[in-house]
């Protein structure tokens, strides 16, 4: 076994800012190579990319919009083609804009939707087709759900998407690991 295959790689979607930034740290301090997608702003994502170099990890940043499907197959390819290979995914990338129901613009709620609901369908539908044997595909979701401020009408309807792709995607790895005896 070569070093290069003992190495675990990670992606981190929203890797530059609040929680994906933690997370992108801890798994460089865990031993993780970490790639991070972001949206826009690089230099939170040279930020990043030196904390987790500092770990003594190799870093990368790509930017990208996360609700794109090419755009995210790139940075999936991008990683294989840096890193060689792909163990977990942390979808972390997700945008809110609070306003209650009757007055949330439809441009908004669109947007909300576009990002939290459809990125995660097209970054999950690339890391099932793309993580190793054994590794692990993991979406921040929020307690919003079950909170249901009236604030964050949209931002709560879309979480509740991300938590019923998540269930969906889990159902199906189990299904594949009971009938192939492995996880994918």
């Amino acid at each position: 076994m070569t070093a290069e295959s003992r190495t675990r790689t990670a992606l981190v979607t929203g890797g530059t800012g609040g929680m994906g930034r933690v997370i992108a740290a801890k798994l460089a301090a865990d031993g993780f190579d970490v790639a991070v997608a972001y949206a826009g702003n690089v230099d939170l994502a040279d930020a990043t990319v030196g904390e987790i170099k500092g770990h003594g990890r190799r870093g990368a940043a790509f930017a990208a919009d996360i609700a794109d499907d090419q755009a995210v197959s790139a940075v999936f390819d991008a990683v294989d083609d840096r890193f060689g290979h792909l163990d977990v995914v942390v979808h972390t990338a997700g945008i809110n804009r609070p306003a209650a129901l009757t007055d949330l613009d439809l441009a908004d709620f669109d947007e909300i939707h576009r990002v939290n609901v459809r990125g995660t369908f097209v970054v999950d539908q690339q890391a099932a087709r793309r993580v190793r044997d054994g590794g692990s595909i993991v979406n921040v979701s929020s307690s919003m759900v079950r909170v249901a401020p009236p604030a964050l009408s949209a931002y709560a309807a879309s979480k509740s998407a991300v938590d019923a792709l998540t269930r969906i995607l889990a159902r199906r790895r189990n299904r594949q690991a009971g009938s192939a005896g492995r996880t994918r």
